[in-house]
């Protein structure tokens, strides 16, 4: 009987911890925007998880401590693509934004040589924004082997999108350039690991570890899992951002 009672509390406690870490939700997700407070600004955060921050760092609270003049809104999906944000650009034209970061690419680069798809995916998502100030952020690392072939796929891809950026004349904040900087893993090839993102989600949710604790107890420096940010890489995004935001015009 005891058995099955602490079967049932265990299995409570890990769905509990995976609804936390991979399936919840930003609090102030777009579905969730009250509307603009006169005489401020909104800044839609666009993304991945790496955005949502359910088990990555949250550069957005760092951003709204910097900015309290303005509005932010994270519309960041655990999980998504190219192809999914551009299908939720409505969603973020509901909040009729002066800027929006798009940080996006890390669930496609993992599983594709050819970034054909994914340009032409934000590239059309550029047009959905025409109206609104864009930064297109790198794709970071995967793995802190910045000598790694994924590392050099990424730098590639973004390449790619840096090339993007200049044609529609909008602004490319380098963060896989920095975040790589910061690196020194071993020489081994990135490999994505489910026990890491499983960990990294105990750690967080269960004990309560910040992202760069959680990121030394795996072993690595900026990443949290080889996927996800550590406080220093949200740190990295924080800044890029900040100063992006401090040169447009008011």
């Amino acid at each position: 009987m005891w058995a099955v009672y602490l079967l049932v509390v265990l299995l409570g406690i890990m769905g509990t911890v995976i609804y936390a870490a991979f399936r919840r939700k930003p609090h102030n997700r777009p579905a969730r925007f009250s509307g603009r407070i006169p005489g401020r600004r909104v800044t839609v955060c666009a993304g991945d998880s790496l955005t949502a921050a359910t088990l990555s760092a949250e550069f957005i609270s760092k951003l709204e401590e910097r900015f309290q003049g303005r509005q932010f809104v994270n519309a960041g999906v655990n999980g998504d693509t190219s192809k999914g944000l551009l299908q939720r650009a409505e969603q973020i034209l509901a909040c009729e934004p002066d800027e929006v970061t798009i940080l996006i690419g890390t669930n496609e680069v993992r599983v594709s040589e050819d970034p054909t798809t994914f340009i032409e995916n934000v590239d059309a998502l550029l047009s959905r924004l025409a109206t609104c100030q864009v930064a297109l952020l790198s794709i970071p690392p995967l793995g802190e082997n910045p000598r790694s072939q994924m590392n050099q796929r990424i730098a590639r891809w973004n390449a790619t999108l840096r090339s993007l950026a200049d044609k529609r004349s909008i602004r490319y904040l380098p963060v896989f350039e920095e975040i790589s900087q910061r690196l020194n893993g071993k020489n081994e090839p990135f490999r994505l690991r489910v026990s890491l993102l499983l960990s990294s989600a105990c750690r967080r949710y269960l004990f309560r570890q910040r992202f760069d604790d959680i990121a030394h107890a795996h072993g690595y420096t900026m990443l949290a899992d080889e996927v996800h940010l550590s406080d220093r890489s949200g740190d990295v995004v924080a800044d890029l951002v900040s100063k992006w935001l401090m040169e447009i015009p008011l």
